[in-house]
């Protein structure tokens, strides 16, 4: 059976497909043009006898046969936005980037004598950063209000916490205690959070220069632009 498959591909006239162009493998003139594609695409050879595919310098790219009949989804090198195929040819592979760098890619028909066959095409693999997925840059706010609320809700969040290590150690064992500990606490929270904003407030319009006036205009900044 393998001397059979064997002979099928010989007899056939070799072609392989890349992003940009389809040529045969006979053909004695290889591209020379430098082809260019990013770490979060995948560089797809499509051919209709296997190959050999050899890369220089290591660690650029890594190159993976795909079966026939695969459901492939992503970014495809050559292609505008995510694609959805599945892989009809008979041979199909994908260079998937793993660093920037040129990279140089040999490659022939399986069963070629030597040299006879081979040929050469070069890539440039550009890297596009990834975001931590772990660990995200956290968004800071920026105005007081915000910082406030930010601040309240880390307050609220450790009392929490606290209230729970207390009711697990039995230093609370009613729902009474409970709830004054937290009444309590919560007061805390507050107090944390919000002094600065009630701070500014008194000092900006407060006492004997408060008018309704003063007033309005300046928590009018609270939601002016966010509503």
């Amino acid at each position: 059976m393998k001397l059979l498959l064997l002979l099928v591909w010989l007899l056939q006239e070799p072609s392989i497909t890349f992003p940009s162009e389809t040529i045969k493998a006979d053909t004695p003139k290889p591209s020379v043009e430098v082809e260019k594609f990013t770490t979060e695409e995948w560089y797809s050879i499509e051919s209709t006898v296997p190959l050999l595919i050899f890369d220089s310098p290591a660690g650029v790219i890594n190159v993976e046969e795909i079966p026939t009949g695969t459901r492939l989804r992503g970014k495809f090198a050559g292609k505008v936005g995510t694609q959805t195929i599945t892989v009809e040819s008979p041979f199909f592979y994908v260079l998937e980037g793993q660093a920037s760098g040129r990279v140089e890619i040999l490659y022939q028909p399986e069963g070629s004598k030597g040299r006879q066959g081979l040929r050469r095409r070069w890539l440039d693999v550009i890297d596009v950063p990834k975001p931590d997925p772990v660990t995200p840059t956290p968004v800071e706010p920026q105005d007081d209000v915000s910082k406030a609320f930010r601040l309240y809700q880390r307050e609220w969040r450790l009392a929490q916490k606290e209230l729970a290590t207390r009711l697990e150690n039995k230093l609370i064992s009613t729902e009474e205690e409970a709830t004054e500990w937290f009444k309590a606490a919560h007061r805390q929270c507050q107090v944390k959070a919000f002094t600065g904003l009630l701070t500014a407030e008194e000092l900006a319009f407060g006492g004997e220069q408060w008018t309704p006036e003063k007033h309005a205009l300046y928590i009018r900044r609270y939601f002016d632009g966010n509503d």
